[in-house]
C-alpha cells in the first residue's frame, strides 16, 4: 500500500527524488550517491546526472538497476513515470555515520539551492566535485563460498588490484585449521565490505567502483 501511494500519488506531483539509504545491517559503504542509469540520453537521465553532481557526495555510482530488486526498485518506478530520482548509501552495519549525516544534509541543502527552491548566497558541497564510478560486472563482486568466520584484509576506499587477498574465512568448528584466503578478481576501489563477522554461504563480502569519467562531459 505504501509502495502505491508513493508511485501512483506522490511522485506525478514531484520535480525529481531523494531516496536516503545507509548500508542496512549486513554492509558498510563507502559513502555515495547513484542512480540508475543505461546512457540512453534521455531528459530523466540527464537530469539524474545534474541531480548527483549538485548533491556532491565524494562517489555518485551509476548503476543498471538490474541488481538488487531489478525494475520493483523505487528508482525504477520513478524512471518508467520520467521522475529524476536519486539514491544514497551512506554508512551500514546498522550505526550512524557522523560523516553520513553531513553528506546527506549538504547535498540535500545543495539540490534545494541548486534547484532554486531554497535562497542561500553559499553553496553547502563543492558542485562537480562528486568522482563518478560504477561496477562493471560479477568479477567485481567478492561473495562467502561457505558459512564461515569473516576476517576483512582491507578498508572501505583502498585501491584493490586483481589477485591481491581480500579476506581470510575460518570454518566453524575447525578453527584450528589454516584459514582460507579469498582474492579479489578484478581491479578496483573497496565500495562495500561485510560488516559482521559472521558470513553464511552466498553472503556478499565486498564489491569495487570502477572510476570512470563524467558521462556528461
Amino acid at each position: 500500500m505504501l509502495a502505491d501511494f508513493v508511485v501512483s500519488t506522490l511522485f506525478p506531483r514531484v520535480d525529481f527524488v531523494i531516496d536516503l539509504h545507509s548500508g542496512g545491517r549486513s554492509l558498510e559503504f563507502l559513502p555515495c550517491a547513484l542512480a540508475k542509469y543505461s546512457d540512453n540520453g534521455s531528459a530523466t537521465e540527464t537530469a539524474q546526472l545534474e541531480l548527483l553532481r549538485q548533491f556532491a557526495a565524494p562517489v555518485s555510482y551509476l548503476t543498471s538497476g538490474k541488481g538488487g530488486g531489478g525494475e520493483t526498485t523505487l528508482a525504477a518506478a520513478a524512471q518508467q513515470l520520467n521522475v529524476p530520482a536519486i539514491m544514497t548509501e551512506l554508512g551500514g552495519g546498522e550505526r550512524i555515520s557522523l560523516k553520513g549525516l553531513v553528506i546527506a544534509k549538504n547535498g540535500i541543502l545543495n539540490v534545494l539551492r541548486a534547484q532554486g527552491i531554497l535562497r542561500s548566497e553559499r553553496s553547502f558541497a563543492d558542485l562537480n566535485s562528486t568522482r563518478f564510478m560504477r561496477v562493471n560486472g560479477p568479477a567485481d563482486y567478492v561473495y562467502a563460498p561457505h558459512d564461515c568466520i569473516f576476517e576483512p584484509l582491507v578498508e572501505l576506499g583502498q585501491s584493490v588490484n586483481e589477485g591481491d587477498p581480500a579476506g581470510r574465512l575460518y570454518r566453524y568448528g575447525e578453527l584450528d585449521e589454516q584459514p582460507r584466503i579469498l582474492n579479489f578478481e578484478s581491479s578496483g576501489t573497496v565500495a562495500c565490505k561485510r560488516s559482521q563477522s559472521s558470513a553464511r554461504h552466498g553472503d556478499c563480502l565486498f564489491h569495487l567502483f570502477q572510476e570512470i569519467d563524467d558521462p556528461g562531459n
